[in-house]
């Protein structure tokens, strides 16, 4: 009987120590998948000439591709009509068709640059002094204020820029109005007012001295 209950006993602890000492079941080994997005995307700033057409033409190399690009930048509310410094998401990779709009949308040419409409300016021609022998054509007040916007009513002015006198003749004007002297330098300022006189009476102001006649324009001499 005592014999039977160690036996008994010594099967139970043998059973106890096997179970601990009992290498731990392998636990099954479970697949771990990453979600990927569905696409990639890469960021572009609009420039100055661009339409979603010739953007979809350089991403994509066609411009069918401009609906897709509206379809991912849902806050362009009119595809035809965006401006420089938008920042869009572009898809890195060319997608396999061009994606259907639910709405009939005209697609934006790949030329469709907006030209400013150009309003002609029209300009008046400034008035002339009338053709006329008579040196009474401009009045002395006048004479003077055009040889000192010349040359300072200095009337042996010759800086060797090919122009002499009170008034910067050129030798080829001066020598026309027959004044008996080789240059406007050499003569005394009396022929020179004359003689400007008589040149203003023929040729316009505007011809002869346009950047003095503008002036004496602004000061009602002229």
């Amino acid at each position: 009987m005592v014999e039977t209950i160690l036996t008994t006993v010594l099967s139970s602890a043998l059973y106890v120590t096997s179970a601990a000492f009992a290498p731990a079941a392998t636990a099954p080994e479970v697949a771990l998948t990453r979600v990927l997005p569905e696409n990639s995307y890469v960021a572009y700033t609009v420039k100055d000439t661009d339409t979603l057409a010739t953007i979809s033409q350089r991403q994509y190399g066609s411009v069918d591709y401009w609906t897709t690009i509206w379809n991912d930048n849902t806050w362009i509310t009119d595809p035809a009509n965006i401006e420089a410094g938008m920042l869009l998401q572009i898809r890195s990779e060319k997608p396999s068709e061009p994606e259907v709009l639910t709405e009939t949308t005209a697609a934006p040419t790949q030329d469709a640059v907006a030209v400013p409409t150009l309003t002609p300016v029209v300009t008046q021609a400034p008035p002339s002094v009338a053709a006329s022998n008579n040196p009474g054509v401009i009045s002395d007040e006048a004479v003077t204020y055009l040889g000192n916007c010349e040359a300072g009513n200095d009337p042996a002015k010759n800086t060797g820029n090919g122009y002499y006198g009170a008034f910067q003749f050129s030798p080829g004007t001066w020598n026309n109005l027959n004044t008996g002297y080789a240059r406007a330098d050499l003569a005394p300022i009396e022929v020179q007012r004359a003689a400007v006189k008589q040149l203003l009476g023929r040729s316009s102001i505007y011809n002869q001295f346009p950047g003095c006649a503008n002036k004496m324009r602004s000061a009602g001499l002229i």
